[in-house]
């Protein structure tokens, strides 16, 4: 009786042995795969493998009723994207190549630093609150829009003396341009005193006039923007870089000097005022 049952084990382990080895020679990834997950944990671990470490968290997830997603909570840097991110930011605080931990301890003090400055000092500008690189300054509150334009300059100043006709086409045009209501009161008492007169050659120096009388009366009703508007432009001032709107404008002939150029950026004007 024991005989029969050795013969049948044998003959069972033997086709066993068989299978295992056509399955070898079918697909011997599995046995790589097999033979991974069947390693430690990590070294110091005794009591699982890799292998029952996924099979305890499977069970779990099977037994909660968990998602993907909520699966993939608790696993500590499931998604490597995020850490690559901050591994970047990181290393931009190395300086010296010979000691990166030193570096990346100096960088990140000095930022929580200018965290600290930027949260509880007020007044202090840091790479936080500080404006854009194109930002405009504040706009001046004035009585009339044509004075509220503001620029800032990035080059040194340059005088340049304008002609008389050139005065005269400013002049006019922000006259013309100017929607306040004050001014459009004298365009209309204007053209009631003379009503065949041009309006764009002889309106500004009638302007100039009513203005300078209207000065020289004791209860003086003229305001400084007042005068200016009505004494016209003085000479110009020019700069090689100007910020304006937030557009960064340089002429050619310092574009042409430098390696990083915008050539092909310009505005078409249609108006024929100027």
């Amino acid at each position: 009786m024991f005989d029969v049952i050795d013969d049948v084990m044998a003959e069972q382990n033997t086709n066993q042995e068989n299978i295992d080895e056509e399955g070898r020679g079918i697909d011997p990834k599995f046995d790589d795969l097999f033979k991974e997950l069947n390693t430690k944990l990590y070294p110091e671990c005794s009591n699982m493998s890799a292998l029952n470490f996924l099979a305890r968290l499977l069970h779990i997830k099977v037994i909660n009723r968990w998602t993907n997603s909520s699966f993939g909570g608790p696993i500590h840097m499931r998604w490597m994207y995020p850490f690559e991110r901050y591994m970047k930011k990181l290393k931009n605080y190395v300086r010296n190549k010979a000691k990166p931990e030193g570096s990346i301890a100096e960088g990140y003090v000095a930022d929580e630093a200018l965290t600290f400055c930027y949260m509880y000092l007020e007044g202090m500008q840091t790479k936080f609150n500080r404006v854009d690189r194109n930002e405009d300054p504040g706009l001046p509150k004035r009585q009339f829009n044509v004075f509220s334009s503001q620029y800032r300059p990035m080059s040194t100043k340059k005088l340049a003396e304008l002609c008389k006709d050139a005065k005269k086409s400013l002049h006019w045009f922000v006259l013309n341009n100017c929607d306040e209501d004050e001014l459009k009161g004298y365009i209309s008492e204007f053209k009631s005193e003379s009503p065949e007169s041009d309006l764009k050659t002889e309106f500004p120096p009638w302007f100039k006039r009513k203005i300078y009388c209207l000065e020289r009366e004791p209860p003086s009703e003229c305001t400084n923007e007042l005068m200016a508007l009505a004494h016209g432009p003085l000479d110009g001032t020019s700069y090689t870089v100007c910020i304006v709107n937030g557009v960064r404008f340089v002429v050619l002939s310092r574009d042409l000097q430098r390696t990083t150029q915008n050539r092909g950026i310009l505005t078409l004007e249609v108006d024929d005022i100027f």
